[in-house]
Order: structure tokens, then C-alpha cells, then sequence
């Protein structure tokens, strides 16, 4: 029997999982519904065949078709689906010194959380990260969370003291990068150990020999992973775990600058010696790099090399290798959102961990060969 001549009965049970998802997505009417070739690959018919069931339900009104326009939920869609909830989602990030934290623009995620939570409200929040704990605290405190409009967390850059209290208070959360030992909380990272194995990896090719781990004050335990990796590729070149040292910053930026500037100075003075290469942790570090470089008289990657690891929170791109994420923006934040939403439907259901794969991105001025 073929696809487009499917008897009645058949035709009524694929009418009902377009319910059935439009219902699951807590659709409203006059929003915008699948076209006729996404509902069939959806419910793994031919084209005509889903033109077919959508018509079952353009008679039932709960779903509308518009000449040129396409197709939409009905007015009598309002009636069967459930009171909509109205989520409110605290996106919280912790800074240090003068160094911001990393935040995903709201422009970017808010319109993203809505394709999965309809009536999210998203709150933005940024904290000193010294006195993050008690402010996270006062701030769930505050925020009572009831099945009318329950409360939802996503942590950017956070401690290990603000990750405990948000795991006790038990809010479906979801952890833009790696969350510490014995803490359980659904995350979503970059694959950490590959940023470290890769990134060095590039320095070498680029000629560099002896390494340098240019990280921030505080560590975290993405971080630890990510040097893991580093170490790994230096077995993997032939090379010793001598041979690459860390030198940790401040987060207020004029004392960075005169750290930068003694380490590029004291790592570029002895021309006889191997080509050196700085492998930053995200984009303002590097970028602080390459200006105080600058500002020396010195050439990257003639005279000592960069690298820097970039994720899917931060938007600029510098002319120096970076290793990114290979996923979009819009794919990550749909996968935020979807393991917020899994935990609001089911208080019993673990959020998971998602592990982004890596890409080396190269400027066109410095394609290895």
C-alpha cells in the first residue's frame, strides 16, 4: 500500500500526533506551525499524505491555512491544551575584577528559550565572584517557585560554592560549562580535553616548542581538563612535560597588561632558544595578548605564537588560530532550553550532560599547509 493512500484509521492516529505535538509544545493560536514537508518528515510519510492529515485538523479548526503565508495553530487549539506556564529562567554569571562575565547576549537567547518554553521571562544577572554565594542565595530566595510560574536557572561562569547552593535548592538547572566534583547538575561544555589537546597541537605546528598556559587567577575544572589535554599532545609531539609552564592573572586589567608584558618580554628575549607559544583560555585574554605585543614591537606569529580557546558565549574572532565549538549558536541554546524544559515537565527527570566536539578555526593569513 502506498504512503498517500493510508486507510482512514491511519490517517486519524497521525492526526492525533500533530496534536499530540502541538499540545507537547504548549502552542498558542495564530502561531506559526510545520509545513507540510517538515510534518512529513516528522511523521515519516510523503508530502501528500501530510497534506492529508493536516487537513483533518484544519476541519477540527486547530489549525488554520493562510494563502501565502502557510499554516498556523486554530482557535480551537486554545481550549485543548493546558494552562501555559509562565517560566522564569535567572541566567547568572560571576565576574572577577575588572574581567566580565561571560553572558549570553539576551537578544541572542531569549527568542531561542521561547521556541521550547513559550512564556519564558528571562532574568539577567551578574554577580561579584567573591560574594556571588549570598547574592544567588538571597536572589532564589526571593524567587518562589510555584507550578503557575516556576523558576529556572542557567550558571555561565560560577564558583564551586554558588553551583552547591543552586544543586540544594533543587531548581531544574542547567550549567553552561563543567560543573566541580560531587556536584550533581545537568551541563552542557566544549569537550575540554580536546580544546587543550588541539590547542597545543596548532602551537606546534606553528613552530612553538616551549609552551605557556596563560590562564586567569582562579581556576575551574573545565580548566584542569583542558591542561590534561595540553599535557597529552606533548607526549604526542615527542616533547616533556617541562617544556609547558602556566603563569595565572588577576582579573583587574592594568596589572594584567604589566604581567603580559613581563612574560612576553621574558619569554621572547633569548632569540637562540626554541619558538615560544602563549595558549590562552577565551578571547579577552588573548586579545590582551596580542596588544601588548603589539605595543613591544613584537610579530605573532613571527616571533612567538597564540592560541586561544573560544566558545559558543563569546562573539569576537582575532586573527590568531582559535579552537571553537563546532556546533551554532542557536543549536546550543535550543539544547539549553530543551534540558530546562525536560526538567519543568518531569521534577524527576535529569537534565543530562552534553558534550560540544571542537573545530580549529584558522585566520586565511595563516592556513597550515
Amino acid at each position: 500500500m502506498k504512503q498517500d493512500s493510508l486507510p482512514q484509521s491511519h490517517s486519524q492516529q497521525l492526526a492525533q500526533r500533530l496534536e499530540a505535538d502541538i499540545r507537547r509544545r504548549r502552542l498558542i493560536p495564530g502561531q506559526r506551525y510545520l509545513t507540510a514537508e517538515k510534518a512529513a518528515a516528522q511523521l515519516g510519510v510523503s508530502r501528500m499524505t501530510a497534506h492529508r492529515v493536516m487537513n483533518l485538523l484544519v476541519e477540527r479548526d486547530l489549525l488554520v491555512r493562510q494563502q501565502g503565508r502557510g499554516t498556523f495553530v486554530g482557535p480551537a487549539a486554545g481550549s485543548s491544551l493546558p494552562h501555559r506556564k509562565v517560566t522564569h529562567v535567572h541566567l547568572i554569571g560571576c565576574f572577577e575584577g575588572e574581567a566580565s562575565a561571560k553572558m549570553i547576549p539576551s537578544e541572542l537567547l531569549l527568542p531561542g528559550l521561547r521556541q521550547v518554553i513559550p512564556d519564558a521571562i528571562l532574568h539577567s544577572h551578574t554577580f561579584p565572584f567573591d560574594d556571588a554565594k549570598w547574592h544567588v542565595g538571597e536572589l532564589l530566595s526571593e524567587s518562589r517557585s510555584d507550578e503557575a510560574a516556576p523558576t529556572a536557572v542557567i550558571l555561565t561562569l560560577s564558583s564551586r560554592e554558588v553551583q552547591e547552593i543552586v544543586a540544594q535548592r533543587g531548581i531544574p538547572t542547567v550549567v553552561i560549562g563543567s560543573v566541580f566534583p560531587g556536584i550533581s547538575l545537568p551541563h552542557f561544555e566544549s569537550d575540554q580535553f580536546e580544546v587543550g589537546n588541539q590547542m597545543l597541537g596548532v602551537a606546534h605546528q606553528l613552530g612553538g616548542r616551549r609552551f605557556t598556559f596563560v590562564h586567569r587567577e582562579r581556576w575551574r575544572q573545565g580548566d584542569l581538563t583542558a591542561f590534561d589535554g595540553m599535557l597529552t599532545a606533548l607526549t604526542q609531539t615527542g616533547l616533556r612535560p617541562n617544556q609547558i609552564r602556566v603563569r595565572n592573572f588577576p582579573g583587574e586589567e592594568t596589572v594584567t597588561r604589566q604581567i603580559f608584558e613581563e612574560l612576553i618580554r621574558e619569554t621572547c628575549q633569548d632569540r637562540s632558544a626554541p619558538k615560544p607559544a602563549l595558549l590562552c583560555r577565551g578571547v579577552q585574554t588573548a586579545q590582551l595578548l596580542l596588544e601588548t605585543a603589539d605595543s613591544l614591537g613584537l610579530r605573532v606569529p613571527d616571533d612567538f605564537a597564540v592560541v586561544y580557546s573560544r566558545s559558543w558565549t563569546e562573539r569576537t574572532s582575532l586573527p590568531i588560530p582559535a579552537i571553537e565549538d563546532i556546533a551554532t549558536n542557536e543549536a546550543c541554546i535550543l539544547t539549553v532550553a530543551r534540558m530546562l524544559q525536560n526538567q519543568l515537565d518531569d521534577s524527576s527527570a535529569e537534565g543530562g550532560h552534553h558534550l560540544l566536539p571542537v573545530k580549529v578555526v584558522m585566520p586565511d593569513s595563516m592556513l597550515l599547509t
